[in-house]
């Protein structure tokens, strides 16, 4: 499968993931010269109240200022695609650690569940609803700093 050089105004670099629903893309923003995560949701028909209620989630969603949240910078749709450019995070996901074996203390455990419960909480005050909470969408720094990515849409059937 071939990468496309450019997203509307973003200018792919590689791809990060892939995943269900789409394609998480390490992208370049040439008008504030950022690295960010773009990611392109694959095109999908969901019935109209559904998409409605995920773009205005999303929207809301871009607005959130938490520091264990995944800063979000633009939200959009083109050729059929929704998008959503994000904070480019350092680090690697629980998920993959998990998978690794390889072992977090207890204290460890506590403080990253402490710091994404405290996310959840902020979104939820904020009428968010995450929706796909689990290892894959949670991204730990090497400095042990937790934060929640991965906002999924509603059911759209």
């Amino acid at each position: 499968m071939t990468i496309p050089k450019k997203f509307g105004r973003y200018e792919i670099i590689e791809v990060i993931a892939r995943g269900g629903m789409g394609v998480i893309h390490k992208a370049r923003d040439p008008i504030v010269d950022r690295l960010v995560a773009l990611k392109v949701w694959s095109a999908f028909e969901p019935v109209p109240e559904a998409r409605d209620r995920w773009l205005r989630e999303l929207k809301r969603y871009c607005v959130l200022n938490h520091a264990k949240i995944v800063t979000a910078y633009d939200i959009g749709e083109l050729d059929g695609s929704t998008y959503e450019a994000m904070q480019l995070l350092d680090g690697e996901s629980l998920d993959a650690v998990i998978k690794t074996n390889r072992p977090l203390t207890l204290l460890q455990q506590i403080d990253i569940i402490s710091q994404i419960s405290g996310a959840l909480q902020f979104a939820h005050e904020h009428d968010i609803v995450h929706r796909d909470v689990k290892p894959a969408n949670i991204i730990l720094s090497q400095y042990g700093e937790a934060k929640l990515v991965g906002l999924a849409p509603p059911v759209l059937s």
